[in-house]
């Protein structure tokens, strides 16, 4: 893993997921292992890029397999002219500080209270029973 501000440029080919779901719209691409251990952590990572020569800012997900995938949706797709299945320039930067979430466009749900009933699990916590359980009293308070 190197520093923020290691470019990396590669091709790569614009895949579907297996089991899109509701929403077939989005595409998305495995960065190769050798551009993935240029970035600078492991992890979510923020980075600058085009996609043939489409400017873009995005965040790139590990994939669990010592490389990480970047999810392409269809207005990135259309304006970049790739099909999946087709390939794509990538080019990719990580940035020096990522952005901050925002909440603007969430008015009243960034600091809106939890809904209704989300607290009820507190009481019926794993460690709360566990301290109730009579083996665990004789076990060690005996």
């Amino acid at each position: 893993m190197t520093q923020a501000g290691t470019k990396s440029r590669f091709n790569a080919k614009l895949l579907r997921p297996a089991t899109p779901g509701s929403d077939d719209s989005w595409t998305f691409l495995i960065l190769p292992k050798d551009a993935s251990e240029r970035l600078p952590r492991r992890g979510r990572t923020t980075v600058d890029g085009a996609i043939n020569g489409h400017r873009f800012q995005s965040t790139l997900e590990p994939d669990g397999q010592l490389s990480d995938w970047l999810r392409v949706d269809r207005q990135l797709r259309e304006a970049a002219g790739a099909q999946a299945g087709g390939g794509v320039v990538l080019e990719i930067m990580p940035v020096a500080r990522a952005p901050e979430p925002d909440t603007a466009r969430r008015p009243g749900r960034a600091h809106s209270p939890p809904p209704a009933g989300a607290n009820t699990l507190a009481g019926s916590c794993t460690t709360v029973m566990f301290f109730r359980s009579p083996l665990y009293k004789s076990a060690y308070f005996s």
